[in-house]
């Protein structure tokens, strides 16, 4: 009789040749053995196969069985076929659960899921307080009791006590473990008393083991007694140069045991670079235990982590996802050195690697989780070869490199140390030098060297002021030698030549270069005929470079988007030098963003063939950037190998009203006074105030938002011009950038704080909410504000111009204001503050309500009053030290926790998204969408095109994919670790509506950082498209169907999730209008089909699926996307049109029509969806064209004034998309920045190019009869580029 034994294994095909050995080792005793061992993905490929097995096995073992598909399969098939014996190890609760042992069963029948209370009681006394350690000591308990249990009397116990032995057997796999375990299970329960079963070969749960040495090392100083020996045997007497500096490489214990090599390589390769290693095994949960009780006192430089997972729990850390970081933080800190997380990929095949970049369940494990705890520079070492775990030579001295440098930084006096600062100048031509989104470049370059020179780096001469700081950048870039100004230090300008081409750039690279470029020197930046010039400033020890432009002129982003282009000659010696010449020791990029990390290659796990890899993989690198922007971040972090340094973003601030929308709002409100006071209501034109509020309006062309609707009574036309006034007013805008390590007055952060405070948090009400409770509960409530439900429902009935509502807001606000004023900046007791604020008098607790919010407010302040911590971390980075890791977001939604400044900023788990409150708020959206189309057109909408970007999802928690899951009617499905595996179809009973069909738009970014999640998505496109359902109310299987009696196949008929190709960004659209490279708008929607039209998720693996793109395109009837935050608004970047805007453009080249395009604006309290036409309006009025907007701007001037002008290709870009901007506002753009010779004049002295810029955007409208103008205005125009054209040349 066959005793057959079945394994389902996890992240675990690294082991099948050790149960192959251990099988052979059994079947010498027992030659009836069979062991069948499967991963977890032949469930899917071949599950037929695998259930028969497990039908007829003796005994079942799973191990880290963690992914929703497989644990749906699994459950109901052993639970089916019930195995006499089942060991489940190290997986989600619901397959541990399956556990059954005879008697005892940890589903609880028998066992009752757990140890016997006497083994607990006891073992109990061995777990500290610490929570970080809970782990482990079940660990430790259950070594314990694998102990104690052998001496316990008792036949009830025989059951528990093997199950405790069969568990400390795997948890010491070898061979000769494994053989003896499954020899014990075959005594006990297959009737084969007589088999001798050795006792396990003990190995410490965490250790040393070198590959030189003679066996594993339990304790530090038994190790280092071993090296100190070997040391004196390799030297031979003589004395030896000393390693660099010391690092500690964490490893699994159960692949060193099983056999796998890696640890090993990694330990090779890092002794290779003059490293001293310390390798370290653990069992996954004790990294922290190791930090903690034995690095600090082994004086170690850095610490490498090959298993990836949080440091604290590792796998299992991963089930209490974000709670564990806090104490891996502090432990990261106190040990101060860098964090790396490096290792081979355990469970996707190298082939696999190499050619589509790391997966989604790898990527999770490598640099999502880690990330949180701080971790850097995450070098993929390899991946499996068949069931091997194999490395890659070429990344192992890439780990060795990275390692060395931060090592390097360490040990190298400041005095000494070199550093290379990288500045931007992206689009070229256009004033860009030196600037960057939401920062002034210069500025804070200032600010860094003045620092650096305090803290002993040898820095030389440099402007202090920053218009000056930025044409001394400029005039770097120059052919010919300028003449200086005043003040400039002399220039030494860099030229590289061909030796050192063919010398610096590896034979491969160079013929990848040349191929696509040319010859050196190649047509960019040459210098004669064997040289390139490479712009930027030597300051002693520092060297301030201006990245080159990646593209020729008219092609300017082409480089970034295919994947098989390459940077030219300049731009790959421009790093280099850096590296070979400079010799530095550091880079630090200013500011978001460059291109560097996002040129050609896999989009995630570089290889040594992508050119991010190539360019900075050499030298430690160093990235500031806004904390609000974790998504693209990442690409730097994951790409470029760079340690994130986080920014403040510039205070809020109410736009206000200005010149003759103050004069408009004047009159209505005079006019609601009268109203007020009870008169009459005048008839249709006849009352003067009618005649002057209407040529007010049109003179400020408001009459399309203004317009008396039909049969409208003049009252309530005044008060919902009105609420128009007062939203534009009220609307929340930056009128400054950042520079670091500064901060605004605090008077300046009360905006932010008080509408920080609006959010409802931890369980508590919001401000908002509260200040309308005690005026309901007020001495003049006069009964209404119950009418209004909570804060926004008051807000948006003000917004259609209630009269109540209004009164109540301007009270409600002026209130929160006031109160943020008196308990959060004056330090006023919140209670008594409260009370005065709204004449309260009842004895109400307020204060436990109120105490929180003014708690989490004079944190805010504390944080935002001091970023000194941007300077001090980025500084203590460049000393070789840990710069603690924090989220990024939004400061309004998320609040303290991504303050205080200057931290690495990290993303989210992508398997815990959306969160059960971005769900929520996604399935109201999307209901909300649903209404206003069928309110518009009668009818529900058939398809809803979504964007999904990556940032958004980020920031929000994923309020996107909650948008899709309430249009297509799903809600997601957790397992027992709280990670979404799944979404589950809400029946149409109980969705009450058809479900919709959703066009799925996303960015390269979102399809890196939400792999997994689009994986889900699809899956649940295919169950709704073969659901029983009638088409009418369920569109997607109306139109999968429809494709499928064309011919289409079941997988490209259910294509929903569009994006760009593999290791490609950006839909081109964007790039093509900042060009100019674009004839019409057809030419624009093509190109975005083009670009987008590579289908994602399950099986489709990125195919291109233009023709399914095109056909759903034909049923769209609306399209939607979010606007995330305040400082990232539809004219503040190219990307909106370049996403929403272009993909409204192909569904109205379509469907033949019109097509909707909502935005939905949820950074506040307040969740708002506003068509495309209104929230232009709203911008333009409360940004570009506010004084208080463009002469905050102005004050930064070079950065200030080039914010201004990238306002104007923008707006050409909204033109070109969209045809949605209004005339008038290229006339008021024109006449305030451009016409008007002071102003002129201003932006022409703080940057001539940008200025030369805004005029020719101008003049471009008009080509493209996008704005009409008159003659004289046109001659004007051109007469004002010539001279800026002159003047730049350097003719005049």
């Amino acid at each position: 009789m066959a005793h057959e034994f079945v394994m389902v294994l996890g992240l675990q095909r690294y082991s099948q040749d050790l149960f192959t050995a251990a099988e052979a080792e059994v079947r010498k005793e027992v030659p009836s053995f069979r062991l069948r061992v499967f991963e977890d993905r032949d469930i899917q490929q071949r599950p037929d196969e695998v259930e028969a097995a497990i039908a007829r096995c003796s005994c079942f073992f799973s191990s880290l069985i963690t992914l929703a598909e497989s644990t749906e399969w699994l459950v109901p098939v052993v639970q089916r076929h019930d195995p006499p014996i089942v060991f489940s190890f190290e997986g989600v609760p619901e397959v541990m659960r399956l556990t059954k042992v005879g008697n005892y069963a940890m589903g609880g029948k028998g066992g009752g899921g757990g140890m016997p209370k006497p083994v607990q009681n006891v073992a109990r006394l061995l777990v500290g307080n610490r929570e970080e350690d809970a782990f482990y000591g079940y660990v430790k308990l259950q070594k314990i009791t694998s102990k104690l249990v052998n001496f316990l009397p008792g036949k009830r116990l025989t059951d528990f006590r093997n199950w405790t032995n069969v568990t400390t057997y795997w948890n010491t796999r070898n061979v000769a473990n494994t053989a003896s375990m499954f020899k014990l299970i075959l005594r006990e329960y297959c009737n084969m008393p007589k088999l001798q079963v050795p006792p396990p070969v003990q190995v410490p749960d965490m250790g040393f083991a070198h590959p030189d040495a003679p066996k594993y090392f339990a304790k530090p100083d038994e190790y280092e007694k071993w090296e100190r020996e070997r040391r004196k045997r390799s030297n031979g007497g003589k004395k030896k140069a000393e390693p660099l500096g010391t690092v500690a490489v964490l490893s699994f214990r159960s692949h060193i045991l099983g056999g796998t090599h890696y640890h090993n390589d990694v330990v090779r390769a890092l002794e290779a670079a003059n490293l001293r290693v310390l390798p370290i095994f653990v069992q996954g949960i004790e990294g922290h235990v190791v930090v903690r009780e034995w690095l600090g006192r082994m004086h170690v430089d850095a610490v490498i982590n090959t298993m990836g997972f949080p440091l604290v729990g590792g796998p299992a850390g991963s089930t209490k996802a974000g709670l564990t970081v806090a104490v891996a933080r502090e432990l990261l800190s106190k040990l101060d050195v860098p964090y790396i997380v490096s290792s081979p990929l355990f469970v996707q095949d190298e082939e696999n690697w190499r050619e589509h970049g790391v997966g989604p369940i790898q990527a999770t494990m490598m640099y999502a989780l880690p990330e949180m705890d701080g971790a850097i520079a995450p070098v993929v070492l390899g991946g499996m070869r068949g069931s091997e775990i194999g490395t890659v030579p070429d990344r192992l001295n890439r780990l060795g490199e990275q390692a060395s440098g931060y090592v390097r930084l360490r040990k190298t006096p400041n005095r000494d140390k070199k550093v290379a600062l990288v500045v931007y100048n992206y689009p070229p031509g256009q004033g860009n030098v030196a600037t960057a989104a939401l920062l002034d470049v210069p500025s804070s370059l200032i600010a860094l060297l003045d620092r650096m020179r305090a803290a002993g780096y040898t820095v030389g001469d440099y402007p202090r002021d920053p218009v000056q700081f930025a044409r001394c950048l400029e005039a770097t870039l120059r052919a010919d030698m300028p003449e200086l100004p005043p003040g400039h230090p002399p220039l030494n300008l860099p030229t590289v030549n061909n030796e050192a081409f063919y010398r610096w750039i590896r034979p491969q690279d160079q013929e990848r270069i040349n191929s696509r470029w040319g010859a050196f020197p190649g047509d960019i930046a040459p210098a004669g005929r064997d040289r390139v010039r490479l712009g930027g400033m030597h300051l002693g020890n520092v060297y301030i470079g201006i990245q080159p432009m990646i593209g020729m002129p008219g092609d300017p982003m082409r480089l970034l988007f295919d994947r098989e282009n390459t940077p030219h000659h300049q731009y790959a010696l421009f790093y280099k030098y850096l590296s070979e010449e400079f010799g530095a020791h550091a880079l630090v990029h200013v500011g978001m963003h460059g291109t560097s990390e996002w040129m050609p290659g896999v989009q995630l796990g570089m290889t040594e063939h992508c050119w991010p890899d190539v360019l900075l993989g050499t030298l430690p690198n160093f990235y500031v950037y806004p904390i609000n922007n974790p998504a693209e971040a990442n690409i730097a972090k994951r790409r470029g190998y760079a340690t994130i340094v986080g920014h403040a973003i510039p205070p809020y601030g109410r736009a206000g009203l200005y010149k003759e929308l103050q004069a408009l709002k004047d009159l209505l409100d005079e006019q609601r006074s009268r109203g007020e006071r009870g008169e009459v209501e005048p008839e249709p034109g006849e009352h003067p105030a009618m005649q002057a509020i209407q040529q007010k309006i049109e003179l400020l062309n408001l009459d399309v938002e203004l317009a008396q609707l039909p049969d409208e009574p003049f009252s309530a036309f005044v008060s919902r011009a009105y609420a128009y006034l007062r939203e534009l007013e009220n609307t929340l805008i930056t009128d400054s950038l950042h520079v670091m390590g500064s901060a605004p007055p605090p008077d300046q952060q009360l905006t932010l704080i008080a509408e920080a405070l609006k959010i409802p948090r931890d369980g508590n009400m919001g401000l908002g909410d509260l200040a309308l409770t005690a005026v309901g509960n007020g001495p003049d409530s006069n009964g209404v504000v119950s009418s209004f439900g909570d804060y926004t429902g008051m807000l948006a009935a003000a917004r259609r111009g209630d009269v109540h509502a209004l009164t109540l807001r301007d009270r409600i606000e002026a209130g929160c204001h006031a109160f943020v004023r008196r308990a959060i900046l004056d330090g006023e007791n919140p209670d008594s503050a409260w009370r005065a604020i709204f004449g309260l008098t009842e004895v109400v607790p307020w204060s436990m309500a109120l105490n929180p919010l003014a708690e989490h407010g004079r944190a805010m302040l504390a944080a935002l009053r001091d970023n000194t911590q941007e300077l001090d971390y980025l500084l203590h980075g460049l000393e070789g030290k840990y710069i603690p890791a924090a989220p990024g977001g939004d400061l309004i939604r998320d609040g303290m926790a991504v303050l205080p400044t200057g931290r690495n900023i990290h993303s989210l788990d992508p398997f815990r998204v959306p969160s059960d409150s971005a769900y929520e708020r996604g399935v109201r959206i999307a209901e909300s969408l649903i209404a206003a189309h069928v309110a518009e057109n009668g009818e529900y909408p058939e398809t809803i095109a979504q964007v999904l970007w990556g940032l958004d999802a980020i920031k929000t928690k994923g309020e996107s994919i909650g948008i899709v899951l309430g249009l297509m009617g799903a809600r997601p499905v957790k397992d027992g670790q709280g990670k979404i595996g799944r979404y589950s179809l809400i029946p149409l009973e109980e969705l009450g509506r058809p479900r919709i069909d959703v066009l799925m738009t996303a960015s390269g970014i979102f399809r890196d950082t939400f792999a997994g999640t689009i994986d889900i998505l699809d899956r649940l496109v295919r169950e709704t498209a073969v659901a029983d359902e009638p088409e009418d109310q369920n569109f997607i299987r109306k139109h999968v169907n429809a494709m499928l009696a064309e011919g289409k196949t079941l997988e490209a008929a259910t294509a929903r999730i569009f994006t760009q190709a593999e290791g490609t960004y950006g839909t081109d659209v964007d790039e093509a209008i900042d060009g100019s490279a674009w004839e019409d708008r057809q030419e624009l929607e093509e190109l975005f089909i083009k670009r987008n039209a590579f289908a994602f998720g399950g099986e489709k693996a990125g195919g291109a699926q233009p023709e399914v793109l095109r056909s759903l395109l034909g049923t769209v009837g609306r399209v939607a996307q979010e606007i995330d935050s305040v400082e990232y608004g539809l004219t503040d970047m190219q990307h909106y049109y370049g996403y929403s805007g272009a993909l409204k453009a192909a569904a109205e080249r379509a469907t033949g029509q019109q097509v909707p395009l909502n935005y939905v604006e949820s950074y506040t309290a307040e969740t708002k969806i506003q068509n495309l036409d209104q929230v232009l309006r709203v911008e333009y009025r409360t940004k570009l064209l506010n004084p208080k907007w463009y002469e905050g701007m102005l004050k930064h001037g070079h950065n200030g004034a080039a914010e201004i002008a990238h306002r104007f290709t923008y707006m050409l870009g909204w033109s070109a998309t969209t045809e949605a901007v209004d005339n008038w506002v290229y006339d008021e753009a024109a006449s305030t920045f451009v016409l008007d010779d002071a102003m002129r004049q201003r932006l022409e002295a703080a940057n001539p190019e940008a200025t030369r810029n805004a005029v020719g955007r101008l003049l471009e409208a008009n080509t493209r009869g996008m704005w009409q103008t008159d003659d004289e205005t046109l001659d004007r125009l051109r007469e004002l580029y010539a001279d800026l054209e002159d003047r730049l040349e350097g003719v005049v």
